[in-house]
């Protein structure tokens, strides 16, 4: 989503093709959140990228995954457990995470960690689809249309509690049961 959203924003940039497809070859998450910042000049808009906390430290995990953990269970020397460690260190910060938690290399993931995640993913989601939405708006493109009653749907349209995702899926299930 970030990348859609930086062409989109920086789609009238005064630099050439070259420099732009260049601009996108990128896997920092928090480059390319600073970068959509730039791109945008209006201050109402700015103001939907302004993440918290957690939404700004989740980027950061995202980054460290991809950069630097993803390949290393393909090496034989590596450890195979980093990404649950950077997984536990996130969110032994914003949530009382127990040590039942992490059980050997794996996770057993609490609904107070589903809630955390929900909202940061979320939140993070809602935000980069509005600014989809506006920049398809000013670039005269219609890639923000999503199909009525699609998943997409629910998770960019829907208003959800502290915008929890896992708000929605309680909503389903109660529905399915009635």
């Amino acid at each position: 989503m970030q990348k859609i959203v930086y062409v989109l924003w920086g789609l009238n940039d005064a630099v050439t093709d070259e420099a732009f497809e260049k601009s996108l070859i990128m896997h920092s998450h928090t480059k390319l959140r600073d970068e959509i910042c730039k791109r945008i000049t209006d201050d109402d808009i700015k103001k939907i990228v302004d993440f918290g906390n957690r939404e700004n430290e989740f980027l950061v995990v995202l980054q460290e995954f991809y950069n630097s953990i993803r390949y290393m269970r393909f090496n034989i020397n590596q450890r195979n457990n980093s990404e649950i460690l950077l997984l536990k260190k996130y969110l032994e910060k914003y949530v009382d995470v127990e040590s039942e938690c992490f059980v050997g290399n794996g996770i057993v993931v609490s609904d107070d960690i589903k809630e955390l995640l929900g909202r940061v993913i979320g939140r993070i989601s809602v935000k980069y689809y509005e600014l989809i939405r506006l920049g398809s708006e000013k670039n005269h493109l219609y890639t923000y249309e999503l199909r009525t009653d699609s998943k997409a749907e629910k998770i960019f349209r829907g208003r959800y509690r502290k915008n929890s995702l896992m708000e929605e899926q309680l909503n389903e299930r109660i529905a399915f049961k009635e």
